[in-house]
């Protein structure tokens, strides 16, 4: 469960920039770039589904339903336990960090409904092809430890330009990988041949791509740790 509350917050905001101009950062002009970007390449089909998919809710709750439905999905070629369910932790940091990108991106409110479409789209879409699945699924263990950090320290994200820019190239890179996903399985209506080639190598595809998602969620719990100390010496100070 994550604490929505801590013992900071009544602590004065770190000293590493303030967020009371987001929206003219760099990184949030990446991400919603990113996000615009991956609706520029999808299908009239993929976008009319996008739509849909960024009404649901993103609440902790959704994540369970949502990995179910990918199992039900799959079904008819699954063998032994469920795939989707390893996805929840990485699931669980998305989640955790929508409050974020709601209160650092105000310009445009729908940005983390899209975020959360365009990543359950991808999911989806990949379900339908068992074994790129099971890769990706993968390449995505290891997001446990850190959801388990991040959650402590939310309130410090408020007045921290820095640590706010680092959750944003967090969501840049998903957003990105996510392209890099749906761009490949659509390839799948080349030749037999060429497809089978796809398959062999879609791993070492997208592998560069989850070691960057991997590379900037380390890098956001980074900035947390230093916000956390900054705060914990301001405290130490008064």
């Amino acid at each position: 469960m994550i604490p929505h509350k801590s013992s900071y917050l009544s602590r004065p905001g770190p000293s590493n920039g303030s967020s009371s101009q987001p929206d003219g950062s760099a990184a949030v002009t990446k991400l919603k770039d990113a996000v615009a970007h991956f609706q520029a390449m999808l299908t009239d089909d993929d976008r009319m589904r996008l739509q849909g998919l960024k009404k649901l809710p993103h609440g902790a709750q959704s994540i369970i339903a949502f990995t179910a439905e990918l199992d039900k999905q799959q079904d008819g070629n699954r063998r032994g336990k469920s795939i989707a369910s390893r996805l929840t932790s990485f699931l669980q940091i998305i989640q955790q960090f929508t409050p974020v990108i709601d209160t650092y991106i105000q310009s445009n409110p729908d940005i983390s409904a899209l975020i959360w479409g365009s990543i359950k789209l991808t999911f989806m879409v990949l379900a339908n092809f068992l074994s790129q699945f099971q890769s990706f699924v993968e390449l995505l263990q290891g997001f446990g430890s850190l959801y388990s950090r991040l959650g402590h320290y939310q309130i410090l994200f408020q007045d921290s330009t820095r640590l706010n820019d680092s959750v944003c190239e967090f969501h840049t890179s998903v957003i990105l990988c996510c392209e890099k996903v749906v761009r490949l399985i659509r390839q799948s209506t080349f030749t037999n041949q060429v497809w089978r080639a796809i398959t062999c190598s879609f791993q070492a595809e997208i592998r560069s791509y989850v070691e960057k998602v991997k590379e900037r969620a380390e890098n956001a719990q980074s900035e947390i740790e230093l916000a956390k100390a900054q705060a914990d010496h301001h405290e130490q100070q008064q």
